[in-house]
């Protein structure tokens, strides 16, 4: 899902997909993701959010398994607290 110049993704795009486990969704124009967005993904081991639009990250983001996450290159005003001691 790289560089397809998406700047929204339908909330349930995920929703039976537990199965991946590597996601990369740099090089968009993503501006926000919903805080339910990631729940479904319980597998993912790796997300890339680089290079994106989002000035907030969803505190969903940080799934049990989730051991890489690329937020570089985005507009961050606010991370999630539940993220600060998790990587």
């Amino acid at each position: 899902m790289s560089q397809m110049s998406k700047s929204t993704l339908p909330q349930d795009l995920f929703a039976h997909e537990n199965y991946i486990g590597y996601l990369d969704m740099s090089n968009n124009r993503l501006l926000q993701l919903d805080n339910e967005f990631f729940r479904p993904l319980v597998n993912l081991q790796t997300l890339i959010l680089a290079n994106n639009e989002l000035n907030r990250v969803p505190a969903t983001v940080g799934l049990p398994g989730l051991r890489a996450l690329d937020l570089s290159a985005n507009r961050l005003t606010n991370f999630p607290d539940s993220l600060v001691n998790t990587f």
